[in-house]
Parts: structure tokens; C-alpha cells; sequence
């Protein structure tokens, strides 16, 4: 493999690595606002909102920090 095949292969792999991290992140934040519309209505007891808020947060923090989106 060339320098140039594998500066393709990278940067094709580095799109590849932050369309899906992106879409991670995009889901826990629609997680997020859906676990407050539903606590908002009451529809869900306090145990699940804690759970699906931490899950929903830490999807939200770890796809944008693996994605390459926030910067330390």
C-alpha cells in the first residue's frame, strides 16, 4: 500500500469514525429530551428517569468526546 492509499484509507476511516460517533451523541441527546418530556408528563418513575438520563448523558459526552468533537 502506497502513502497516498493510506492517507485515503485514514481519512475515509476518520469519516467513518465520526459520522458514527455523531450519530451516537445525536441519539443519547434525543434520549435525553425524551426522558425529560416524560418525566415532565409523569409517565416514568424516578428510577428509570435517573437511569435513562445517565445512559442518555453518557452516550451524548462519549460520542462527541470519541468523535472527535470536543476538545480536551
Amino acid at each position: 500500500m502506497t502513502r497516498e492509499q493510506a492517507k485515503k484509507v485514514r481519512r475515509i476511516f476518520r469519516k467513518v469514525w465520526r459520522y458514527t460517533f455523531g450519530t451516537v451523541a445525536f441519539l443519547g441527546f434525543v434520549l435525553l429530551i425524551g426522558t425529560a418530556g416524560s418525566s415532565d408528563l409523569d409517565l416514568t418513575p424516578f428510577s428509570q428517569i435517573v437511569t435513562q438520563s445517565a445512559i442518555g448523558l453518557a452516550m451524548f459526552g462519549g460520542g462527541l468526546a470519541l468523535g472527535g468533537f470536543l476538545e480536551w
